[in-house]
């Protein structure tokens, strides 16, 4: 074009700037008033799932009978991570309905002669108390080596829409039953 130089370039309008934020505003405004999006669930978060062997580096365990012709040491096993699974609510259930709950545990043995003793549980309200044991046998020559695992369990009891918290020596992992609203009612 006459009297333009080579190389330069055009900055757009204030009118195209203003023009363009209003079209990323009402971008925004929709998405929010279309409501959450439905993600599906990680496997590890879905009531009922489960992985057989290895998945990753991470090997399902089971809580093996004692051989009583073996002395054993007993010791509290670290716990990395916990996933809380609720069961989903029946549609025709009333407000008052309680689901089972399933947790994943995640942790990790020190060695490689240790193994999964037991995961002991108490519940007083909202609050439940977990206590998860290994055991080694004593005077066993072990090969240190981290095993990462993850051990699946159903909570005692039912439990119905409301705040919990899970208890594991010094650590908390709180979590939240919900209950869906029903299908054509608006969450105010």
């Amino acid at each position: 074009m006459p009297g333009e130089r080579e190389g330069s370039c055009t900055l757009p309008s204030d009118r195209a700037i203003a023009g363009s934020g209003f079209v990323l505003l009402l971008t925004y405004l929709l998405g929010a008033c279309a409501g959450p999006a439905s993600r599906a669930l990680a496997p590890d978060d879905q009531f009922g799932h489960r992985y057989e062997g290895y998945e990753g580096r991470r090997r399902t365990v089971t809580i093996t009978p004692v051989d009583t012709t073996i002395a054993y040491f007993y010791y509290p096993v670290y716990v990395d991570s916990l996933h809380i699974r609720s069961a989903p609510f029946d549609s025709s259930a009333g407000p008052a309905a309680q689901v089972p709950v399933e947790v994943l545990v995640k942790g990790a043995l020190p060695d490689d002669c240790s193994e999964l003793h037991a995961v002991e549980q108490r519940r007083a309200g909202h609050l439940i108390y977990l206590d998860v044991q290994m055991r080694r046998p004593r005077g066993a020559s072990c090969i240190r080596v981290e095993r990462p695992f993850r051990y699946y369990m159903t909570l005692d009891g039912l439990y119905g829409p409301g705040d919990y918290i899970i208890r594991i020596r010094n650590r908390i992992f709180p979590f939240v039953i919900l209950r869906p609203e029903p299908v054509g009612t608006v969450a105010r």
